[in-house]
């Protein structure tokens, strides 16, 4: 280990309180997330390497910041990582006989697409990924679409 993950690891050494976690995606890397959500296979790969990172480095949990699915399967295919990152992460902790549960994290966006999140995609992830913590997006309140809006 090298680099900032060492100064990450000795900090954590330090802070045994301190909880790490690393981000998966973002705006400019979510197109690569796109033909992972869907197929059973590579969210099979990315499931196993994700846990073996966290433990390799000795980090907390995962935050998985996928901006956005764009149609159904994509929305359902990141409902099914989720689940299936939550219940291999369960997995590892008992594996280990921890005493914590390793966080899972997301992120999904607020208005204009309050509609979508109350009934579509949104609701289904968040009730369904069992993450342990959702954090709203909030940056983007106004632009063309919310006119009249302030």
């Amino acid at each position: 280990m090298y680099g900032n993950f060492k100064a990450i690891y000795k900090l954590k050494q330090a802070n045994r309180h301190l909880k790490l976690l690393v981000s998966i995606g973002g705006w400019t890397y979510s197109p690569s997330f796109h033909p992972v959500v869907v197929d059973a296979q590579k969210r099979r790969i990315f499931v196993e390497s994700s846990v073996r990172m966290l433990e390799d480095y000795g980090l907390d949990g995962l935050d998985v910041d996928y901006e956005y699915p764009q149609n159904d399967e994509q929305a359902w295919g990141y409902v099914n990582l989720l689940q299936e990152l939550r219940q291999a992460l369960d997995e590892h902790a008992r594996n280990k006989q921890a005493q914590y549960r390793f966080l899972l994290t997301v992120r999904y966006i607020s208005f204009p697409l309050l509609e979508l999140l109350l009934t579509g995609y949104y609701r289904s992830l968040l009730l369904v990924a069992q993450t342990t913590i959702a954090s709203c997006i909030s940056q983007k309140w106004t632009n063309s679409w919310t006119s009249g809006i302030s």
